[in-house]
């Protein structure tokens, strides 16, 4: 997949993610009364898993639909590192969250601003380590191939692959 392709679908990905978190803050804090200032940042913090685990499903199955099909434990695997790659840009929402909140600036204002500042880090690791398109061994118990039998090679998009000479 082109590198400008992909960064389109995350961006869609990412939006409609967003729209889903907007749309859980404002059901804890308008509907189910999370107004202290104590629950709105509950409310923040519920409305982020439950649109990471939207975001995650997105992700895999159209951002990064070339990356390995991981099943089972795998699959579990994944999704906990895609969560342990949110983490930076989860802290970042969460402490700025916090700030904007005690600053009085309106809580649908404060998360957009927070999913923006994130947006740049979760792109470089979902990339780099929950959606690699680069494993070591293709199935578990593999012996990694020998140095001198991997070709790297790279497609219009920029992005580097690494084969297996027999691949070719």
């Amino acid at each position: 997949m082109r590198y400008n392709e992909r960064i389109s679908k995350f961006l869609i990905a990412g939006v409609s993610a967003a729209i889903v978190n907007f749309l859980l803050i404002s059901f804890f804090i308008e509907i189910v009364g999370f107004k202290s200032f104590f629950l709105k940042n509950l409310a923040n913090i519920l409305a982020i898993e439950m649109s990471a685990i939207y975001n995650f499903s997105i992700s895999r199955l159209w951002t990064w639909k070339d990356a390995p099909r991981k099943q089972g434990k795998s699959l579990v695997a994944q999704f906990i590192s895609f969560n342990l790659a949110l983490l930076a840009g989860i802290a970042i929402r969460i402490f700025s969250f916090a700030v904007f909140e005690r600053w009085g600036i309106f809580y649908l204002l404060n998360v957009a601003i927070g999913i923006g500042m994130a947006a740049g880090i979760d792109f470089i690791l979902y990339g780099k380590l929950v959606f690699s398109r680069t494993p070591i061994c293709e199935y578990p118990g593999e012996v990694a191939p020998k140095r001198d039998s991997l070709i790297a090679s790279a497609n219009d998009g920029g992005e580097t692959f690494v084969r297996r000479s027999s691949d070719m």
